[in-house]
Order: structure tokens, then sequence, then C-alpha cells
């Protein structure tokens, strides 16, 4: 087989799995997206206040 035909059939194969391919809906894809934004700004908060007590603890701790 060349390389023309090699090519043919992997756009063919591509193809034919693509057409198996199921996307999530628009309210699915939503309701993922909130609960990450909520998950990353709850972590951001945790991981900022944790930074400040830590921070604060070594300040009194080498005072």
């Amino acid at each position: 087989m060349g390389r023309l035909e090699n090519v043919k059939e992997y756009i063919t194969e591509v193809s034919v799995e693509l057409k198996k391919t199921t996307f999530p809906s628009r309210e699915k894809t939503m309701g993922s997206s909130v609960v990450v934004i909520v998950m990353v700004l709850f972590m951001s908060l945790f991981l900022a206040l944790a930074d400040f007590v830590l921070a604060k603890l070594v300040g009194v701790i080498l005072r």
C-alpha cells in the first residue's frame, strides 16, 4: 500500500469512529462547567486561607 492509500484509509476509519461518537447535551455541559468552576473557586479560597494561616504561623515561630 502506498502512502496515499494509508492516509485515505486512516481518514475513512476516523470518519467511521466519529459517527459513533455521542456528545453531551448543552444542559449537561453547562452543569458540569458550573461544578468545575465552583470547585476551582472553593479550592482557591481554601488554599489562600491555608497559605495565610501557615505564613502567620511561621512568622510567629521565627519571631
